[in-house]
């Protein structure tokens, strides 16, 4: 099975190119309009790998395995916007049961204690019930199992279970049939790291969309994005040049595993950019919509998000933008 995954920062466009795949009848897109974050959310996927495996300590993977399932419960339990005005929840329940046998799977040693990072975070209330039952019962530490001490097995066995759960959270989450389709997810993946990040998917198709920064700094500064420096031009400035100004990043997009998409391009250029995704994805040139999802992807409405900077930020923003960011201008 083929996945395709999408991926840009904040404000980059990347969501009118999934809209489009995910638009046309070869794809599906079991999460419809919202981004699957499970792999590059702080806590996620990615970060238990990273933790395991990059950054090694006796018991590093113990804390990131207790944060892990704590981050896939709260996820499987957060509503998001269906549509506009309705809220869903986007995963179901049997999550967290995949989680936990795939938790088991990735587990080469285990056994309990209660180390000093983690008596140090208990609250008072947990530690007063702790030394009243170990009182009551006589049980020692061990016995009242407060943290797992986890050893992960090897990095290739990690992938490889990775990639099943992955899958079948896949297939726990889509309504129709996928062994016949491609599947596409926006953001499935982390932009930063674009390649690592997606191992854990079979045959995964990366195409990374890049944007205009001053049109990216109108994006966040019209929906004041909670996570970005939209307030501040001369730290959004900062932020873009420390993230995608850098070597490290620009090499990653040449990658002959990843096709680089400019937003623009796609939108004023549509027939080129579409002839150069469909050869990159091995599919036919003529598109072909779903009729259930035809309407998800309007590229005149596209058209109208484009070059909205010169109104919508002040005179002052855009001059700074363009002298500071001059050589990752798009237009």
């Amino acid at each position: 099975m083929k996945t395709v995954i999408v991926l840009g920062t904040w404000s980059s466009g990347s969501g009118a190119v999934s809209d489009y795949l995910s638009s046309r009848k070869e794809f599906y897109n079991p999460f419809g309009v919202n981004e699957f974050k499970i792999i590059s959310d702080p806590m996620g996927l990615h970060y238990l790998f990273k933790n395991c495996y990059f950054q090694k300590d006796l018991l590093n993977p113990s804390h990131v395995f207790e944060e892990y399932k704590k981050y896939i419960s709260n996820i499987q339990s957060y509503p998001v916007f269906s549509s506009y005005g309705k809220k869903k929840l986007l995963y179901d329940k049997s999550i967290n049961t995949l989680t936990n046998k795939f938790l088991n799977d990735i587990t080469l040693i285990k056994y309990y204690g209660l180390p000093h990072y983690k008596s140090l975070s208990l609250d008072f209330d947990k530690k007063l019930f702790l030394k009243f039952r170990r009182k009551l019962s006589s049980k020692s530490i061990p016995d009242l199992k407060v943290l797992p001490i986890i050893t992960p097995v090897n990095s290739n066995k990690f992938i490889k279970k990775a990639r099943e759960y992955i899958l079948n959270i896949i297939k726990t989450s889509s309504k129709v049939k996928i062994k016949n389709k491609i599947i596409l997810l926006n953001n499935g993946a982390d932009i930063c790291d674009p390649l690592t990040s997606s191992q854990y998917y079979y045959n995964p198709k990366i195409i990374c969309v890049t944007r205009d920064p001053r049109d990216i700094y109108c994006g966040m500064k019209s929906r004041q994005a909670g996570s970005t420096p939209w307030y501040d031009v001369k730290i959004f400035v900062k932020w873009y040049k420390y993230y995608f100004g850098n070597k490290d990043f620009k090499k990653k997009l040449k990658n002959k595993s990843i096709l680089s998409i400019k937003f623009e391009n796609f939108i004023n250029n549509f027939e080129q950019e579409n002839r150069k995704i469909c050869k990159f994805l091995n599919i036919n040139e003529k598109v072909e919509f779903d009729k259930k999802n035809k309407k998800i992807f309007d590229i005149n409405i596209s058209k109208k998000n484009i070059y909205k900077s010169k109104k919508l930020i002040s005179k002052k923003d855009f001059n700074f933008i363009e002298s500071s960011l001059k050589e990752y201008l798009q237009w």
